[in-house]
């Protein structure tokens, strides 16, 4: 190739030459004309012939160096390049037609070689000589850092004073999570001329069971890093060994030497995992924790309960959290918080342990709080064969805003309409992350303010004489986020009015100056919002009564109360807070005063006056009066009745009775005397008729129902009226004669009535059966003896009157066949 190019030169040279001599020749021409003698004539042009071409023998040329790696190992094992010479084969050649010639150089065959092959320059120790140099080639091979070439780190000890965050110890077991870190000198002796090699990373190994992890700093962790790198990868309760190497890339693949592994183990209380603290110690809390807060942490395969310690941090002091602040034996302890055994998810088989607590109510964590926390395992479901608990972590909440407390109870009551019954018991809602309260209540009317503060619950029990009686007071609360009521938001809640109960009642029955009040009676008076008893006091005419009741009516009647007809009586009544009054109670109402009736007599008697009354009907009557719990009555005989046949009357004529007392207004009487009566009735305010009304006058006639036409019923004796159908006296007595009265009686009933719709119902069902039969060839020997067995029947019925007569007849009773056997003449 480079005889080519030289070949080219030469050529270019002769054409150049040749230009130039026939430019000259041309001026030479013109300026040598000569007028005389003639110009010389030129000579012929030369004609060329074949070209004829010769070439010399091959021969070596354009030498150059070559250069590869010898091995690639690294430096420090060895590693070497190496450097030799390549040639071409060459011949000149050279080819002439008669006029002109031309000659050169060509390239016929190469490259060869190489050979003359050397050492050429080292590798450092921490470098190789790359592959890509493996073959021969006209650049010298630049030597590459390689991981593989890398020492190994110096291992730290994981109780290294210096290290951060620092390692937790349980003796000689660690809690995790656990920091490992190492030396740089890997680093510093890569970095070493003529090496100038960097580490771009480390990567971390468990040996068993495998776990490895890539680092870009000589510890596994930084307290600068917002989590755990290592997180729930290693297990509470394990053996482990560990070691670490230097890699020449970010992404660990490129890597030295492994050190002597580190043996460590670790101990059964969990990992922690968030809220993180960055140096596991509880002394540089995680800041600006939004709410609400979950504590998270790894399972522990053995663990069937955790146990959770939580503490509040406030000026610098450690505090047991109050949720956690129990009382035994009569001392206050801080018990752990057992969080049992559950499901974490419906469709899992295994039951499992939650790995997190989860506050979204905001019951334990609240806003600008620090807060620790730490864990220990059981393995029991009650929490009591546990393991010391793991690291102790710190954080602290963000400052955000609480939500309003809104009150709740008593509603608010600008006017006083519905005044609030004592004790009362203010009460405001719960909202997330208010742990105490301070509440003001002041007077409307002016007083002493109440203030305090409230870290139980959200309300506050009043009572008399904290709040006067019958007063208006304003209300509101503010929300606190720590636990004594002194950390709150700038703003209260809303002011709300109530007002106490204790008013004087209204008094409502009897009205004022009333007349003519009926006894019994209920006195009632406004029943005043929130009162639990009233004192109620009465007097007048033998009569002085005070008594507390929890009811806004109170009822009197006599004799349980001296209270008495046409009697002027004075009452009122005050309010109480509390019940059975006790002092807390109100100023009395105006004094009201009433008069009491007298009881009228009796109206609309029944029967009515100058009336009549049957002797069936057995009962008189009257008009309720009012107030009356019982009545009186008494009856006079005046006059026999023309029909009065019995001699006994005549001794009961101008004879009153004496009063009976009866509970109802009505009464049952046994007259036997026909004839003229007077009657009188009156009501009493007691049972026993103590305290009495006006007696009532009326008159009547006792008189059978002669022209009353009445059917013959089945008991032929013993009635109030005679039956003038039939031949004997229904007012008689019972006696044994009557016994066969009855049996005619019954036998009438069946032959008169009971028979003909007898046969009535059987000639439908004949008809029925002929309907249904559907031609059936057994039907008219059915209905055959059904007739047969009824007519049967009936000619026993209707021949046993006379069967009666006969045997009556046989055994001595004066009686025809055919005579009346229910009449026995001897």
């Amino acid at each position: 190739m480079r005889i080519t190019s030289v070949l080219k030169l030469v050529l270019i040279a002769i054409f150049t030459a040749f230009l130039f001599l026939g430019v000259i020749s041309v001026f030479a021409i013109v300026g040598d004309s000569c007028p005389e003698p003639p110009c010389e004539e030129p000579p012929p042009p030369c004609v060329p012939g074949p070209e004829v071409c010769s070439s010399s023998p091959p021969y070596r040329c354009n030498d150059f160096a070559v250069y590869k790696c010898a091995n690639n190992f690294c430096g420090k094992a060895g590693g070497a390049m190496e450097q030799g010479l390549k040639w071409y084969d060459c011949v000149d050649w050279e080819c002439s037609d008669g006029c002109n010639s031309t000659n050169g150089t060509d390239i016929v065959g190469g490259p060869h070689g190489p050979d003359q092959i050397g050492p050429y320059g080292m590798v450092p120790d921490y470098r190789i000589c790359p592959a890509a140099y493996n073959d021969w080639g006209t650049s010298p091979p630049t030597p590459e850092c390689s991981g593989s070439c890398y020492p190994a780190p110096e291992l730290k000890p994981l109780n290294d004073a210096l290290l951060l965050p620092k390692n937790v110890f349980d003796g000689l077991k660690l809690k995790l999570p656990i920091n490992f870190s190492w030396e740089d000198n890997v680093a510093k002796e890569v970095a070493k001329a003529p090496n100038f090699c960097t580490v771009g990373s480390y990567e971390f190994n468990i040996v068993d069971p495998p776990l490895s992890k890539i680092a870009t700093d000589t510890q596994i962790q930084r307290t600068k890093d917002p989590v755990y790198n290592l997180e729930c990868l290693l297990k509470s309760d394990t053996d482990y060994q560990w070691r670490v190497r230097a890699c020449l890339d970010a992404g660990g693949t490129d890597c030295g030497d492994w050190p002597d592994s580190q043996d460590f183990s670790t101990s059964l209380a969990p990992e922690l995992i968030s809220p993180y603290d960055p140096d596991w110690e509880g002394t540089t809390s995680t800041k600006n924790v939004a709410l609400p807060i979950t504590l998270d942490w790894c399972d522990v395969e053995e663990a069937q309960t955790y146990r959770l310690n939580l503490y509040v941090v406030s000026g610098g002091e450690k505090i047991c959290h109050p949720w956690l602040l129990k009382t035994k034996g009569g001392e206050t302890i801080c018990e752990p918080w057992l969080l049992e055994k559950t499901t974490r998810e419906r469709y899992q088989e295994d039951e499992i342990l939650y790995s997190d607590f989860s506050d979204q109510k905001m019951d334990f964590f609240t806003r600008s709080t620090e807060y620790q926390w730490q864990l220990k395992t059981c393995k029991d479901k009650y929490g009591l064969s546990c393991a010391d608990y793991g690291q102790l972590w710190s954080f602290t909440t963000a400052s955000t805003t609480l939500p309003f407390t809104s009150q709740l109870y008593p509603a608010d009551d600008p006017t006083g309409k519905n005044p609030v019954g004592l004790p009362l018991v203010l009460q405001w809602s719960d909202k997330p992350g208010i742990n105490s309260y301070y509440y003001e209540v002041t007077p409307v009317k002016g007083g002493a303010t109440i203030t305090g503060k409230n870290t139980a619950s959200q309300s506050l029990p009043l009572d008399y004489p904290q709040l006067a009686l019958n007063a208006a007071y304003k209300w509101k609360v503010n929300s606190c986020w720590d636990y004594e009521a002194k950390k709150c938001e700038t703003a209260f809640s809303q002011e709300w009015q109530f007002t106490t109960t204790g008013r004087p009642p209204q008094l409502l029955y009897p009205a004022s100056e009333a007349d003519k009040i009926p006894i019994p009676l209920t006195l009632n008076w406004e029943d005043v919002p929130g009162a639990s008893s009233y004192v109620f006091k009465i007097q007048g005419d033998d009569l002085i009564l005070e008594k507390v009741l929890n009811e806004s009516e109170f009822p009197m009647a006599f004799p349980e109360f001296n209270i008495r007809q046409e009697k002027n009586y004075s009452w009122q009544v005050k309010t109480c807070a509390w019940q059975g009054a006790r002092g807390a109670c109100g100023s009395y109402s105006g004094l009201q005063s009433f008069k009491t009736f007298r009881m009228s007599p009796p109206i609309e008697p029944n029967p009515t006056d100058k009336g009549k009354l049957s002797t069936d009907d057995k009962t008189i009557a009257w008009k309720a009066v009012t107030g009356a719990k019982a009545y009186q009555y008494q009856i006079k005989y005046l006059s026999l009745s023309g029909k009065e046949t019995d001699p006994a009357c005549l001794a009961l004529v101008d004879k009153f009775e004496t009063p009976d007392t009866v509970n109802i207004n009505s009464a049952f009487i046994e007259l036997k005397c026909l004839g003229d009566y007077q009657w009188q009735a009156r009501g009493c305010l007691d049972e026993n008729c103590e305290e009495v009304g006006v007696w009532s006058s009326w008159s009547f006639s006792l008189m059978e129902p002669g022209d009353i036409i009445k059917g013959a019923g089945l008991i032929p004796c013993g009635q109030p009226y005679n039956n003038l159908k039939t031949p004997w006296n229904e007012r008689e007595p019972c006696q044994f004669k009557h016994l066969f009265l009855l049996f005619k009686v019954i036998i009438d009933f069946l032959l008169l009535r009971a028979i003909p719709i007898i046969l009535v119902l059987l000639t439908i069902i004949t008809g029925l059966i002929f309907y249904t039969s559907l031609g059936q060839m057994m039907t008219m020997a059915k209905v055959i003896s059904l007739w047969r067995a009824a007519l049967i029947g009936l000619a026993i019925i209707f021949f046993a009157w006379t069967i009666v007569n006969l045997f009556l007849k046989l055994v001595g009773y004066n009686i025809g066949i055919f005579g009346n056997w229910y009449q026995l003449p001897m």
